[in-house]
């Protein structure tokens, strides 16, 4: 009787010891943080992108807002030279934002024109995915219509 218990107690100890590791192996580990290099944010206090608080971000559209709106948000492809704190950096205008994605509003004639939200080191670096998108025919509060993306137009927070 004595071998029986102590052999189903071993046993019992071993399913056990298997359920508990089979629950710490199917733990999915979370995502990568993605790092957001100084292309995308030349900032001092660069933080990862998992860091970054949604104010920040929208503050930064509201500033490349301002960056569009100093060289006149232009309607063509281009890249501007800026001077900035930390050198010479460059900014493109993208041009026209068709809007194939239709997640943005497509009635009331909208115009849309794409921005990058942050400079970069040279003309030939990576320009990111961060973009600001406005619409030029329409107006809210004396600004236009804008929208900022992180995804590369997969989603769209508004910010003017």
């Amino acid at each position: 009787m004595r071998i029986r218990s102590t052999a189903l107690f071993a046993a019992a100890g071993i399913a056990a010891l298997s359920i508990f590791s089979v629950a710490l192996c199917a733990v999915p580990p979370g995502p990568p943080p993605i790092r957001t290099s100084d292309e995308y944010r030349p900032r001092t206090d660069d933080v990862t992108l998992g860091d970054v608080t949604t104010q920040s971000v929208r503050d930064d559209a509201v500033a490349a807002y301002a960056r569009a709106g100093s060289f006149g948000f232009p309607k063509t492809r281009q890249a501007f030279k800026v001077s900035t704190s930390t050198g010479t950096r460059w900014w493109n205008s993208g041009g026209v934002f068709q809007n194939r994605e239709r997640l943005l509003p497509t009635s009331g004639n909208p115009s849309y024109f794409e921005y990058d939200m942050y400079t970069r080191a040279t003309q030939s670096t990576n320009r990111g995915p961060a973009r600001i998108v406005i619409d030029v025919n329409h107006r809210f509060d004396g600004k236009y219509l804008s929208w900022y993306t992180t995804d590369h137009y997969v989603s769209f927070k508004r910010f003017n």
